[in-house]
């Protein structure tokens, strides 16, 4: 008996492709599925600036023919070509991936998203062009800026402020701040703070100094309130720079930022005496001496409020004859140079300087030698402790210059003479 075959039955061709994206070094991939047109939709991952992003792409022949010569393009022309020529598929023959993953996130990569991926494969051996059947799914990602942010600041006032610069007292403690910023979207783990002082005046200075610090390391999210770091540095005797430095870890991943700022510490030793009055020398108006009237120096300091200036023995003293030595001085707890101090001399002539001045004045003057004369006998007469002869001197002295006075003296000499022996008889007490 003979059975004749029926007809042979036609093959049919399909075939779906899947594109996934990894933003996270292979660890999970978004658009997950093996689509015909997109029809799950375009899935997204956030990627991370400068870190590897990794593409694949898978192909299923849904039909019961062969597939031949199969190829996969990709539509955004940083990340390639896609895998390109990928063979034949045998019919319900799904593929395994085809992976990208030579590039890294950029904003340059992420302007031709989303993308999309197409395979085309031909339904004949021939590879007739007529004869093609067709694919394709688009996925998509961002990329997400990481950054990071760091303001080391000092205090000299034990933390009332926090300045970029400030002055101390040497031996005394500085309060150190540094506080870190997400400045970034990415959220930032296990932050590190390391903080150095470079001991030395002026800084910078020598080799560094570990700082110790707290809190670290911490977790700072993108968009969450900074993080400050504090610690303290005391006993140093000269002035330092200050370094502080943060390293944290971009998300989840081995990748590291790191941001570095830096403040000065300067040994606060200004404090000085400006406008010191000279040396000073004046006559004697009695036995006690000569009342001294002089100003007082200016404190140089950099404090707000300057201290007060102290001057011993005081302006307006009387000051006895002969040569005091005037202290002035002025004291600030927060200047490692404290008290600041200097001097000057009062010089109080007494009568036998005063008489030998006397004596160069009238060397010369009218009428001859009657004065020169008068004034050496006042001098021997004093140096001989015979203080009422001196006495009577001066007051011969007193009455030839009154009566030479517009005659053989200018008024302006007789004055100058009369002033000069009426002093020296109040200061021996006549």
């Amino acid at each position: 008996m003979l059975i004749s075959a029926g007809p042979a039955r036609a093959d049919t061709f399909g075939v779906q492709v899947d594109k996934q994206i990894s933003c996270d070094n292979g660890s999970s991939f978004v658009d997950q599925g093996l689509v015909t047109a997109n029809e799950d939709g375009t899935n997204s991952c956030n990627a991370i600036a400068g870190l590897a992003l990794i593409v694949r792409y898978q192909v299923k022949n849904t039909g019961t023919g062969t597939l031949f010569q199969c190829s996969i393009s990709e539509s955004n022309p940083g990340i390639g070509v896609g895998p390109g020529n990928i063979g034949n598929i045998g019919a319900g023959v799904t593929t395994a991936y085809f992976t990208d993953s030579d590039q890294n996130a950029s904003t340059a990569l992420a302007a031709g998203e989303p993308d999309t991926a197409s395979v085309s494969c031909f339904t004949t051996s021939s590879l007739d062009p007529a004869s093609t059947v067709g694919a394709s799914d688009t996925a998509s990602f961002a990329v997400l800026q990481p950054g990071v942010a760091i303001d080391n600041q000092v205090s000299c006032d034990g933390g009332a402020t926090y300045v970029d610069s400030c002055s101390f007292p040497p031996g005394g403690n500085v309060a150190v701040k540094a506080t870190v910023t997400n400045s970034g979207q990415v959220d930032l783990t296990n932050c590190g703070v390391t903080y150095n002082a470079f001991l030395g005046d002026p800084p910078p200075g020598g080799a560094a100094t570990p700082v110790t610090v707290s809190p670290t390391p911490f977790d700072l999210a993108a968009g969450a309130p900074a993080q400050a770091v504090t610690g303290n540095i005391s006993g140093a005797t000269a002035g330092f720079e200050t370094v502080a430095s943060v390293t944290c870890n971009e998300g989840n991943s081995v990748a590291t930022i790191t941001a570095t700022d830096t403040a000065n510490v300067t040994a606060d030793n200004d404090l000085a005496l400006a406008n010191v009055p000279t040396n000073i020398t004046v006559n004697a108006t009695s036995p006690s001496g000569a009342k001294v009237n002089y100003t007082k120096p200016n404190v140089v300091d950099e404090d707000a409020t300057a201290p007060t200036v102290s001057c011993s023995p005081a302006s307006g003293s009387t000051f006895p004859i002969g040569t005091t030595t005037v202290t002035c001085s002025a004291a600030d707890a927060g200047d490692g140079n404290s008290p600041a101090t200097a001097s000057f001399t009062v010089t109080v002539k007494g009568a036998l300087a005063q008489l030998q001045d006397l004596q160069t004045y009238v060397n010369g003057l009218p009428p001859g030698t009657s004065l020169p004369t008068k004034v050496q006998t006042a001098i021997n007469y004093y140096q001989a402790g015979d203080i009422a002869d001196t006495c009577k001197t001066l007051t011969s002295i007193i009455k030839e210059a009154k009566a030479q006075s517009g005659k053989k003296l200018t008024a302006a000499q007789a004055n100058a003479v009369i002033a000069a022996a009426s002093r020296i008889r109040s200061v021996i007490g006549c």
